[in-house]
């Protein structure tokens, strides 16, 4: 069974408990599909002790200020925090803040699992950036595809 901890949501413990046993879903919220709800679901199904970060609100108010920075706050302590990130670009929005947040955790010595839905307009510079960063890395066209690589990652981590 997989833990699920949501902004202002009930805490799973610290991640001290869980350096290695957690991810977090980065992707978009505003104007997408509840993707997350359904990355949750496919996590939950074959993952055991997997602490799950999701940054989306079940009563987000977008005219609330301190509400908006504090959600803010919680993604960027998550991000730091977490043992690996997932990001997800739906096709729905461009998703800016999420473009933002891949840029900056390119940068980080970080396990990331990134898909991009081939309908998302941003698809390609998504796949340049990433080639010039960490060309290592596949960026992934379905959900289910960057959900089996975490899953395939964390496996093998644990045999080791």
């Amino acid at each position: 069974m997989a833990f699920h901890e949501k902004p202002g949501g009930k805490r799973c413990g610290t991640l001290n408990e869980w350096p290695h046993n957690s991810i977090f879903l980065a992707g978009g919220i505003t104007g997408c599909e509840d993707w997350q709800d359904r990355a949750f679901k496919l996590l939950d199904e074959s993952n055991t002790n997997l602490v799950v970060f999701n940054p989306r609100r079940d009563d987000f108010d977008v005219t609330d200020k301190k509400m908006g920075l504090d959600q803010i706050k919680w993604e960027r302590d998550k991000l730091k925090q977490t043992g690996s990130i997932l990001f997800w670009f739906s096709h729905e929005t461009v998703q800016p803040i999420t473009l933002f947040e891949l840029g900056k955790c390119l940068q980080w010595d970080k396990p990331l699992f990134i898909g991009a839905d081939r309908k998302y307009e941003r698809r390609e510079d998504i796949l340049i950036q990433v080639a010039l960063e960490k060309n290592r890395l596949h960026v992934h066209d379905t959900l289910e595809g960057v959900l089996t690589d975490f899953q395939n990652w964390r496996r093998y981590e644990q045999q080791n």
